[in-house]
């Protein structure tokens, strides 16, 4: 399963954030990394209130940085799970 839901036959059910909550607000991008998302971070969560959020990534860069602090800061007593994707063809 993946956040965005890529090949699955019903994303907006069998993708896992929606697997954890009815309630799930996807704000998940296919790509471009975390730049727009660190610029725009009011207008991406709006004025609802977030018990966790899940940032997946597969590169640490400058504005997922940016980003987990302005939504650590919005959200001071949310979970914020920093999610690291990987495949088995990166082991060495």
């Amino acid at each position: 399963r993946s956040t965005f839901g890529v090949g699955l036959e019903n994303p907006r059910q069998e993708a896992y954030p929606y697997q954890l909550s009815p309630y799930t607000h996807n704000a998940a991008t296919r790509q471009g990394g975390f730049t727009l998302a660190a610029a725009c971070t009011q207008s991406i969560v709006r004025e609802d209130i977030y018990d966790a959020i899940i940032l997946e990534f597969m590169t640490w860069d400058q504005a997922l940085t940016i980003l987990a602090q302005r939504l650590r800061q919005r959200f001071p007593n949310a979970a914020l799970i920093l999610l690291r994707l990987w495949h088995p063809s990166q082991l060495k």
